[in-house]
């Protein structure tokens, strides 16, 4: 069987997308051959079949060039794969869905956010297969949808007893938006500085394109925090090196609401860090003092609270409950035997 994957970014030191190189990694022990065409590719290190094309976006951004690009690298390559997968892009599948269907390939799509684009919306009725995480996904509500493990690499993600614990530390990893609610995060702290309560929060991440105004301001907010050393931020941090960072700290606050599942959510629970969510993903396996009931700064100043005075023992029951949670349903190798049985 041979592989044609369409995604965003090959690059094995980008902060947000690094996983993904990961992900073809493992697929390809499970394909002849696997053909990887990228919106933007840097650094990687895969196997031998493994053929990775760019549509040029690391030169240079022009549109006309990617969509020549595209189409000349699906035709030319249109005998060296049988199936097609595309990851998250919806107008992949737009724009080459009916001509891979004219070619008799079968195409499955990876759309896992909570609205659905126009181009996510077309691609439903061109799909054989739609591929998602979060019950609450725009994708989730379709006949041909498939629910799928979130894809952890848990050899990689998990705990490390070298490492030690930093005392009441909590974990903010994203990208930086406003969809990300670090400002009601800085927001509850300050609320929690003032009850004098003992904590350091480790920011790591920039802002995404366009949020550089809400970052500044967030930077504003927190100077006082910052110079307190209750606050620090360390930039974006390659996917690869993340699990040292979960294991340095006891609490990952991850304040995206449900529809998506951001992957970071489960690193850190397979990495033995106790996790804090607003997303209702997982409401029905973590205690609800582990779930934000909302964004407002009160709720979530008196969640942290709570789980900063956790004692010892109840912390490592919930550890290690996170992890068997993981390994059980959300490893990388149940993802990609998952994906080997219906792409």
């Amino acid at each position: 069987m041979r592989l044609l994957i369409l995604t965003q970014k090959v690059d094995l030191n980008d902060d947000v997308l690094g996983f993904f190189h990961g992900w073809i990694k493992e697929l390809s022990k499970k394909y002849s051959s696997i053909i990887v065409i990228a919106l933007e590719v840097n650094n990687y290190d895969l196997p031998e079949n493994v053929e990775v094309l760019s549509l040029g976006k690391e030169n240079g951004r022009s549109k006309i060039k990617y969509i020549i690009n595209f189409y000349k690298y699906i035709w030319n390559k249109k005998s060296n794969y049988d199936s097609v997968l595309v990851h998250m892009n919806a107008e992949y599948m737009a724009l080459g869905g009916l001509l891979w269907k004219l070619w008799g390939k079968r195409t499955s799509l990876w759309y896992n956010h909570s609205h659905g684009s126009v181009w996510a919306r077309i691609s439903t009725y061109i799909s054989d297969n739609i591929f998602y995480t979060s019950p609450f996904a725009f994708m989730a509500k379709f006949r041909k949808s498939v629910k799928m493990p979130v894809g952890i690499n848990t050899d990689l993600f998990k705990l490390n007893e070298n490492i030690s614990k930093k005392d009441n530390s909590l974990l903010f990893l994203s990208r930086i938006s406003p969809v990300k609610k670090l400002k009601e995060l800085i927001e509850a702290l300050l609320i929690l500085d003032q009850d004098n309560i003992d904590f350091k929060l480790t920011i790591a991440g920039e802002a995404s394109e366009g949020s550089e105004n809400y970052f500044n301001k967030v930077k504003v907010l927190s100077k006082d925090l910052e110079m307190k050393g209750k606050v620090q931020y360390i930039g974006s941090v390659p996917n690869y090196e993340t699990p040292s960072l979960y294991n340095e700290h006891e609490i990952f606050i991850n304040l995206t609401e449900s529809g998506s599942f951001d992957k970071t959510i489960v690193e850190s629970m397979s990495s033995g860090t106790l996790v804090l969510v607003l997303n209702e993903s997982l409401k029905d396996f973590l205690p609800k003092d582990f779930i934000f009931s909302d964004s407002s700064p009160q709720v979530i100043s008196d969640v942290i609270k709570k789980a900063l005075s956790m004692d010892s023992d109840s912390g490592k029951n919930h550890i290690s409950k996170n992890r068997a949670y993981v390994e059980s349903g959300h490893s990388l190798k149940k993802l990609t035997n998952s994906l080997y049985g219906l792409l």
